[in-house]
């Protein structure tokens, strides 16, 4: 220990267990906003990011951030706390979705229009996604068919489709899945369906599609 530490509060201390051990105290948004972006230890910058409350201050600092990994860790806490916040029946739920909105991260969009309690934020957030495994998620975990029916209208990837048609236990889902298949004429797909659906009316239904051998 040198002796500048004897006079430096202890998180900008020269030796990075003492700042590991300190960080874990703070509470203070804008200090441990400003150790992520300046300390050098890479233990010191997590335990930070973990400590975090302020999703806005999380996202900016994963917009700014040179290093990849604070990027990626800081936007992945944003999102968590935003969705939890987009999921509540309350004001912050839309200030929470537009956060999320201008992250664009498709996972947690997709957990907010199957978890949230206000049924324009789900609408808002199914809306903005475009990531194909995205949609697949809420089509598995939607609440109803309705919700269920908008997520596979906006699914074009027939990679995507297929396994849909195949997994799906809700047989409207899973048929119009295989019908969105069928119409683009994509009779490999549709001879794996056949085979491996786990509905019988979707393996039929397959079989009709690609008609008489």
């Amino acid at each position: 220990m040198g002796l500048a530490d004897l006079f430096r509060p202890r998180h900008r201390h020269s030796d990075p267990a003492v700042r590991r051990a300190a960080v874990r105290l703070i509470t203070d948004a804008d200090v441990l906003a400003a150790l992520v972006r300046t300390d050098g230890d890479p233990e010191v910058r997590r335990l930070a990011i973990e400590r975090l409350e302020r999703p806005a201050l999380l996202a900016a600092i994963a917009r700014e951030h040179v290093d990849r990994e604070v990027q990626a860790r800081a936007a992945a806490r944003a999102a968590s706390l935003w969705v939890d916040l987009a999921c509540r029946a309350d004001a912050a739920a839309a200030a929470a979705l537009a956060g999320l909105l201008e992250l664009r991260d498709a996972a947690a969009l997709a957990e907010v229009v199957t978890r949230a309690a206000d049924p324009s934020v789900r609408g808002r957030a199914l809306d903005a996604i475009d990531d194909p495994r995205a949609l697949a998620t809420v089509v598995r975990a939607a609440r109803d068919d309705v919700v269920g029916g908008r997520a596979m209208a906006r699914i074009h990837d027939r990679d995507v489709l297929g396994d849909l048609a195949i997994e799906l236990t809700r047989a409207t889902l899973a048929l119009a899945a295989l019908d969105r298949l069928a119409a683009a004429g994509d009779r490999g797909r549709l001879e794996r369906i056949a085979s491996k659906a786990k509905l019988k009316v979707v393996r039929n239904r397959a079989r009709e599609r690609l008609g008489p051998l």
